[in-house]
């Protein structure tokens, strides 16, 4: 019979030596593996707070930029108001401030175009201008034109409805107004005291229902800005004196844009249509 060669076993002490190795092999290979990811996410961080650093110092030179550019485009007070006085009840219309300052005015009409460009130029550079606001567009989001509101933006009167004016009788013209400096008075905390007529369409109604409703004037205007181009109605350059139209639309940013331009290169500034209309 032959005999079965019987294979030799490995010591026990044998196994648990390698099997210790091994452990240990794990060990240092995970240790290594932890350190190397603790220096990985340590660079990451060292190149995020570099990143960080590099947009604040950025977002502050633009601050201080936009701090500048303010600075040189808002006009003083001015030395008195120029407000004619109502006569017969109707409140007077102004296309222009008769002014030897050099200081133009501008208003933003309507509202519908709500966009975060438009509001971060606005907020940005906080400049003196007055919105005139239709409540239909603006009770759409009332937060953002609160926004421009802190932003040194004045609130007045478009209507409710952006209506035609001249196709109303009295006493729908005076609810376009009225209700509309109530509900602004209750949302914004101030009162409307000056209105735009949509279309730039008004009559003797117009001038008595802006009154009625506590209207200092209705405001018109001699040059306007669209498409990114200065519009103007008199001259070929804006005047000290000067009222300035534009609308929230896509061209917006760039509206603005070619109005400060047009301030810089006429040497003027830009004032507050409240603070003359007083």
């Amino acid at each position: 019979m032959a005999k079965v060669k019987l294979k030799k076993k490995r010591p026990l002490n044998g196994w648990i030596i390698s099997a210790t190795a091994t452990g240990c092999l794990l060990i240092v290979v995970l240790a290594l593996c932890l350190g190397l990811q603790e220096r990985l996410d340590t660079d990451n961080q060292t190149r995020n707070d570099h990143i960080v650093a590099s947009l604040q110092s950025k977002r502050l030179t633009a601050l201080k930029a936009t701090a500048r550019i303010k600075s040189s485009l808002v006009a003083p007070l001015p030395r008195q108001s120029v407000l004619a006085a109502q006569t017969d009840n109707l409140a007077p219309v102004v296309w222009r401030i008769p002014t030897d300052q050099p200081v133009v005015f501008l208003g933003i009409d309507d509202g519908w175009t709500q966009s975060l460009e438009i509001l971060d130029w606005l907020e940005g550079h906080s400049l003196p201008f007055s919105i005139f606001v239709t409540n239909d567009a603006a009770k759409r989001n009332y937060e953002y034109f609160m926004r421009l509101q802190s932003a040194d933006m004045t609130i007045e009167n478009h209507t409710l409805r952006h209506p035609v004016m001249t196709k109303l009788n009295l006493e729908q013209q005076k609810a376009e107004i009225c209700a509309t400096s109530d509900i602004y008075a209750s949302v914004f905390g101030r009162r409307p005291t000056l209105f735009r007529p949509p279309y730039g369409k008004y009559n003797a109604d117009t001038q008595q229902a802006a009154a009625t409703c506590g209207m200092k004037a209705i405001i018109m205007w001699q040059a306007r800005v669209e498409a990114g181009s200065m519009q103007f109605q008199k001259s070929d350059h804006l005047r000290s004196g000067d009222i300035v139209l534009m609308h929230f639309r896509s061209s917006t940013v760039a509206d603005l844009e070619a109005f400060v331009k047009e301030v810089e290169n006429q040497h003027l500034k830009i004032g507050r249509l409240e603070d003359w209309l007083r």
